[in-house]
């Protein structure tokens, strides 16, 4: 199955495998969200869309630990 992820390279967008995506993260030191935490930062995104609000992703991935931590999530 390909990959639904792409970077940049050369001034073209180029497929990334999920190996190479691991050593990207590797490299750059990136590590990735968890599922749970992508999907609620999604739903919180889709939300933001629908209504016209401001979304920012860095702080909803905030809220996401603080409201997790709290055990609220």
């Amino acid at each position: 199955m390909d990959s639904d992820k792409f970077c940049f390279t050369a001034n073209s967008l180029v497929r990334v495998s999920a190996e190479k995506e691991a050593a990207l993260n590797k490299r750059d030191g990136i590590v990735p969200w968890d599922d749970a935490k992508t999907a609620w930062v999604n739903a919180r995104f889709k939300y933001a869309l629908e209504h016209g609000t401001d979304f920012c992703q860095f702080e909803a991935g905030e809220e996401y630990d603080r409201l997790h931590a709290q055990g609220k999530i």
